[in-house]
């Protein structure tokens, strides 16, 4: 392609402000990638934070990938790490987009199947004792299946292949989106631990 592309205003000179499109301090054709302006979305010819959508510090076409706010479940343009942070990873940004998975409150969703984790040897062994609660973020297929499962910040690590095992073998009621049909859908709920 034209080397130059990048010199949007033909004066032969690179103008950081307006022409280092991807934001690497230099103008040069990897500043003409697709759409170079497709993640200005407030038309001002300067890398806002808010338009970094990928949450990786610099605003350029990365941000443009696919659709760059899929992570915005709730539609406010906000990181909202309690609700779009689904891969559990304490950043919100296109890692966290679920595809068709409508994100919905635990109270929405109707458990078909119940399988308790069971506490893990290791940690009886220590003579741990006592209730431990972790939160698991399930995403359903349109049957009621759990096909990705993530636990949530905030849960002992020893515990995770206990949950993982038993939250996988959940089955829940499908759920209907507001046409009655069956969708994907995913939600959050606590798992508890008890030694009996």
């Amino acid at each position: 392609g034209d080397p130059q592309c990048w010199d949007t205003n033909k004066n032969l000179q690179c103008d950081l402000d307006t022409e280092d499109y991807n934001g690497d301090g230099k103008c040069d054709p990897a500043d003409c990638t697709g759409s170079p302006t497709c993640w200005d979305h407030n038309q001002n010819r300067y890398p806002d934070p808010e338009e970094d959508i990928n949450g990786d510090g610099v605003v350029n076409t990365d941000d443009c990938l696919g659709d760059a706010w899929c992570w915005d479940v709730n539609g406010n343009k906000e990181r909202d790490l309690d609700i779009e942070d689904t891969n559990g990873d304490g950043v919100v940004n296109t890692k966290d987009c679920t595809g068709k998975s409508v994100p919905i409150h635990s109270s929405q969703i109707e458990v078909k199947r119940r399988v308790a984790p069971k506490f893990p040897k290791a940690v009886k062994a220590m003579g741990n004792k006592g209730d431990v609660k972790c939160t698991v973020h399930f995403f359903n297929d349109a049957s009621g299946v759990p096909t990705k499962v993530v636990i949530m910040d905030g849960c002992p690590k020893a515990y995770h292949e206990s949950i993982l095992e038993a939250a996988y073998r959940w089955r829940f009621y499908p759920y209907k989106n507001e046409q009655g049909e069956k969708v994907e859908s995913n939600f959050r709920l606590g798992l508890t631990f008890r030694l009996k």
